[in-house]
């Protein structure tokens, strides 16, 4: 049973109604209905299952009140309801601010699965404990991921064929924490191969791309974000990159990243075909 009163048709459609006309405009929907002293109590025909009591049943019943009273009959009006108070989202405004910079200097927004398993990690990464899906929609799609890595390399591994290949992702890796949800921090991963300009009438045979490419993106980047103090510095935990080819990132003295070329050792377990 929901109640309806006049004060309820008023505010949410914007229509003056007796409880009379409201009681004739439901009983037309084989509605029962009995006027109170302050509304209509309505009882849904049986055969109505979609109507449900409290809140929600009150917009179902409502919506039978305009769709019987007429749509075309219901005059424009100006919202009277106060607005809900704006609040910013500042971690959302900041990603998007870094996927704009990154597509600014020349790179495209790629979106993997969250969904991997640990062989297909385990080509780049290892980890001994991973987020298991109770229900995998395939047995290569049984855990989530812990490495943006791994999910980049997989499109380049993809697209091995297109003679220039510069992506990033923005996304979500997942941590297991022992009886408790994982955690979910967000990374960013960067894949560069290929020609450095696209082959083209003038341009027949560019160079590849190679760590100094990489590190130039990265200095926009940061140049973009208006981050200071920036050190670039030998890396101790180069994540499977070439121990001579890679560098660590730092912010106000803190470790923000790591880059460079792709072990040859890792590498090998993609197909890559020729590419740098």
């Amino acid at each position: 049973m929901v109640e309806v009163t006049p004060k309820d048709v008023k505010r949410l459609l914007g229509i003056e109604l007796t409880n009379e006309e409201i009681a004739a405009l439901l009983a037309h929907l084989e509605f029962n209905c009995v006027i109170t002293g302050s509304g209509v109590k309505v009882t849904a025909p049986a055969h109505r299952m979609d109507i449900e009591e409290g809140v929600v049943g009150l917009a179902d019943v409502l919506e039978e009140v305009a769709r019987s009273y007429g749509f075309d009959r219901i005059p424009t009006t100006t919202m009277a309801d106060a607005l809900p108070p704006q609040v910013g989202n500042p971690v959302h405004e900041w990603e998007e601010r870094l996927r704009d910079l990154l597509v600014a200097i020349g790179l495209q927004e790629v979106v993997t699965y969250r969904m991997t398993s640990p062989e297909r990690e385990g080509r780049v990464v290892t980890h001994n404990e991973y987020v298991r899906i109770a229900n995998p929609i395939a047995p290569e799609r049984s855990v989530l991921r812990q490495s943006l890595l791994a999910s980049v390399l997989e499109v380049a591994e993809k697209n091995a064929k297109a003679e220039s290949i510069a992506m990033f992702e923005v996304g979500s890796i997942f941590e297991p924490v022992k009886n408790d949800l994982p955690n979910e921090p967000r990374r960013l991963g960067i894949v560069m191969t290929g020609a450095r300009i696209a082959p083209a009438w003038d341009v027949k045979d560019s160079p590849a791309f190679d760590f100094y490419d990489m590190k130039g993106r990265i200095e926009l980047l940061l140049a973009g974000l208006r981050f200071t103090d920036i050190v670039y510095a030998e890396s101790e935990s180069a994540y499977n990159m070439h121990p001579g080819k890679s560098a660590e990132v730092k912010v106000n003295g803190q470790v923000v990243g790591v880059f460079g070329e792709l072990h040859p050792l890792a590498k090998e377990k993609y197909e890559f075909g020729d590419a740098p």
